[in-house]
């Protein structure tokens, strides 16, 4: 019985097996996960397949306005080619023309008292002043004359004692009132002083400054196209707000003359891409053309996929390293189309 029960329990094993092997699938090495795998997994030697996008060489640009307020007119349209320096949208400006108004009326106005101040005084002021000292210096002179007279008087006792010392007063308030004058006049004639000539330069400068920040911020209120290039994407539109932190760009544009391909390789082939690696750009996408290229370069970081085939048996759970590819021969294509990439291993 001990012997009967041991070879059913054999033949209960052989089945449950038989059953898993049958419902599984027997593991057979060396065939790959995909067809174009297989390609790479028989052609691995000589070449590396990947698959990547058109972009750019200058990448995808999302142009943001660098000032706050409403859309008042956009002058481009999707799909539109426009010209390096062409103005794209517009915010209201009234305020912002309003300030650079300002702005250049403050730094008239510095101008202007900085020439004063370089020219000194005017010419009538200087002459009124030179008019004084004259007056001041005859008095000084006449109350010289008179305390002379007085002392003689006082020999002869024919004045007091008193009367000298009030012409000796009126003596010195002359000298002092002179003093004075004579003073005002070289203040006059120096007004024009090194320091207070900086300081009006200063305030010239800091009124061309202001002019140029508010002459900024207008420009700033119309984005304009850093290249030559091509209108992708118009997110906003006429009467929408727009601020500095605004997620969503209000247009996206691309320099579309010289295209590059963006190929991710799967990490187990990375190490075997070199820069000026030749490559062949293709696949079903391009209708059978092919286009030379030359690996440029390659980012120092792996990451997940993004680029899948929908093929139900590819690999999802591999890293891929992203590699640039330059284009030696001219193509003409819808920017992010999906392309085959064949590098080859080996050459340089």
């Amino acid at each position: 019985a001990a012997m009967k029960s041991a070879v059913l329990l054999s033949v209960s094993a052989l089945v449950l097996t038989l059953a898993l092997l049958l419902f599984v699938g027997v593991p057979q090495p060396g065939i790959p996960d995909s067809p174009r795998a297989a390609i790479q997994a028989t052609d691995r030697q000589r070449a590396i397949y990947g698959y990547g996008f058109l972009e750019p060489e200058s990448e995808v640009r999302r142009l943001k306005f660098r000032a706050e307020g409403v859309i008042q007119e956009v002058y481009a349209a999707v799909g539109q080619r426009v010209s390096r320096g062409q103005p794209l949208m517009s915010l209201s400006t009234s305020t912002l023309s309003a300030q650079v108004k300002k702005a250049e009326s403050l730094l008239a106005l510095a101008v202007e008292e900085r020439e004063r101040t370089m020219a000194g005084a005017m010419k009538e002021e200087i002459m009124a002043a030179r008019s004084e000292v004259d007056l001041r210096a005859e008095r000084h002179r006449f109350a010289g004359i008179e305390r002379a007279r007085i002392e003689q008087l006082c020999a002869s006792h024919a004045a007091t004692a008193y009367e000298l010392t009030e012409a000796d007063t009126k003596l010195k308030q002359a000298e002092y009132a002179l003093a004075k004058s004579q003073a005002d006049l070289k203040r006059l004639e120096n007004l024009a002083r090194p320091e207070d000539v900086a300081i009006a330069q200063a305030k010239v400068k800091l009124a061309e400054a202001e002019v140029d920040y508010a002459r900024e911020r207008l420009n700033e209120a119309v984005p304009v196209a850093p290249t030559d290039g091509i209108v992708l994407e118009i997110l906003r539109r006429e009467g929408e707000v727009v601020t500095l932190t605004d997620g969503v760009p209000p247009m996206v544009f691309a320099d579309d003359s010289k295209l590059r391909v963006r190929v991710e390789v799967d990490e187990l082939y990375i190490q075997q891409v070199k820069v000026g690696q030749p490559a062949v750009i293709g696949g079903p996408n391009l209708h059978g053309l092919e286009v030379r290229g030359r690996v440029v370069e390659i980012r120092n970081i792996m990451g997940p996929k993004t680029v899948f085939t929908r093929d139900p048996s590819e690999r999802r759970d591999l890293d891929v390293g992203q590699v640039l590819i330059e284009l030696v021969e001219p193509l003409s294509a819808p920017l992010g189309l999906q392309v085959d990439v064949r590098l080859e291993v080996g050459s340089q």
